[in-house]
């Protein structure tokens, strides 16, 4: 076998190999970023549920506090 087919064959084993290795180095790369993006969702997630329940008490206390000066301003009235 010539020098030549040789060192064409090694070239081209080379290049298969190493775009073998590249799709695979792209699936992983692409299902720890899909893993870490599901783990941000869930902890942005946990976050604004926090951030609701805090704005849904303080509302409520704004709110009792609203209907307590209104019944303190309807009773001075009566009086």
């Amino acid at each position: 076998m010539p020098v030549a087919d040789i060192l064409h064959r090694g070239f081209l084993y080379t290049l298969v190999g190493i775009s073998a290795w590249g799709i695979f180095s792209m699936g992983t790369v692409h299902m720890d970023t899909l893993r870490r993006g599901r783990g941000a969702g869930e902890h942005h997630a946990l976050a604004l549920q926090e951030t609701d329940n805090s704005h849904d008490r303080e509302q409520a206390e704004r709110e009792v506090a609203l209907a307590e000066a209104a019944s303190h301003a309807l009773s001075a009235k009566r009086s």
